[in-house]
């Protein structure tokens, strides 16, 4: 499971704030080189079992020959990002 938690570190009062998160699990599917992954944003200060804000899912990712960045950004992608 990756874990992707997003938040402000204010310059001005140097608060910091959850602005929320993404959970990209394997679905253990595929092969060595190539995975298959389900993802879901959540609202900010959510646990990770809540309900998803927008859900998606990357078939094919070339897991060893991509970084995870790309991952994340296909992941964005299908969700309509």
């Amino acid at each position: 499971m990756i874990v992707i938690k997003m938040s402000l570190l204010s310059a001005v009062t140097g608060k910091h704030s959850d602005l929320g998160s993404m959970i990209i699990v394997n679905q253990g599917t595929g092969t060595n080189a190539r995975g298959n992954y389900r993802g879901k944003t959540i609202r900010k200060n959510a646990k990770l079992d809540s309900a998803a804000v927008r859900q998606g899912e990357v078939n094919g990712h070339a897991r060893n020959a991509e970084p995870v960045w790309t991952l994340l950004r296909k992941m964005l992608e299908d969700m309509g990002y």
